[in-house]
């Protein structure tokens, strides 16, 4: 029996051109969903991110690991901290650039899909970190609160920036949360979740899931 496909988001290719048609020849329509592969400097999950804290002026460098428990990887992840004087409730983070990145990458799969490279059924996946992945992986422990307002109100903008230019019923949203859904306690896991729920409300008709 057939069953269909479903990729998380991240394809070791080039390209997302390459990504979408490589689907569409191995899979064809058993993959009704594709992501774009999230190649680029998207390729390492969220690490691309610390360019939104590196912009910012409301956050500044307080630690810095080039080696964390559990990475095999040498990479430097430096972890950031409200700056004194800022007042918590005013931070604002703009967009992220999941929306930017996701219209762009559909415009590409609009071509591909209406050339026929691409299934006709088949919608464009996204797929978006948790607040509490993003402030996790780069804001320190102390400020993690605090600064999750902000982190949520700038993963809702691009949200908005998704839905304001691509099709509804061409569109899906993936939430990453596999590693916050196995944390160890049950505080944790809905600390995660109650933020999705947010802005699952905040976009619910408005794209598949």
């Amino acid at each position: 029996m057939a069953r269909n496909a479903h990729l998380v988001g991240s394809v070791g290719l080039e390209n997302a051109e390459t990504v979408f048609t490589t689907v569409a020849d191995i899979l064809g329509e058993r993959c009704p969903r594709i992501p774009d592969g999230e190649t680029g400097q998207r390729g390492y999950w969220i690490r691309w991110q610390q360019q939104s804290f590196d912009a910012s002026d409301d956050f500044q460098v307080e630690l810095t690991h080039v080696k964390i428990p559990g990475f095999k990887d040498a990479v430097e992840r430096s972890f950031f901290r409200i700056k004194d004087g800022v007042d918590a409730a005013a931070l604002d983070m703009g967009a992220l650039g999941y929306g930017a990145e996701a219209v762009a990458s559909y415009q590409i799969f609009a071509a591909l899909q209406a050339d026929g490279k691409i299934p006709q059924g088949a919608r464009f996946q996204v797929s978006v970190p948790s607040p509490m992945a993003l402030l996790s992986g780069f804001v320190i422990f102390e400020d993690r609160l605090r600064a999750e307002p902000a982190i949520e109100a700038a993963l809702a903008r691009d949200i908005g920036i998704m839905q304001a230019d691509i099709p509804a019923d061409r569109l899906s949203l993936q939430w990453d949360v596999c590693s916050r859904l196995s944390a160890p306690t049950a505080a944790r896991r809905c600390h995660t979740m109650m933020p999705l729920m947010a802005l699952c409300s905040a976009s619910r008709g408005s794209a598949g899931w």
